[in-house]
């Protein structure tokens, strides 16, 4: 009665096809952040720009130490995300 082609898709056959997909997608992921992704670094180098010259010269001795006073602080207190070193480069 119906001219029925034989060779498409079924629903059900289309929802296994996604189900599949999904699941190959969610355990490559899955493997990818627990045994491939690279670590996070110890440390992080925070620079600043400070003035050597110029009307703002005066304050940079006070700025390198606040920040290196800043960081003295975070490293003595757990440290930043608890797992970072904080080291002041000028």
């Amino acid at each position: 009665m119906f001219n029925v082609n034989k060779s498409a898709l079924t629903k059900m056959q289309a929802i296994i096809i996604i189900g599949v997909i999904v699941i190959a997608l969610v355990v490559g992921g899955t493997f990818y952040f627990i045994f491939l992704r690279p670590g996070m670094p110890s440390e992080i180098k925070i620079g600043t720009p400070t003035s050597l010259t110029g009307f703002l010269s005066r304050y940079y001795k006070a700025r390198v130490w606040l920040l290196n006073k800043w960081a003295d602080e975070v490293n003595a207190g757990g440290n930043i995300l608890k797992c970072l070193w904080a080291e002041i480069t000028s």
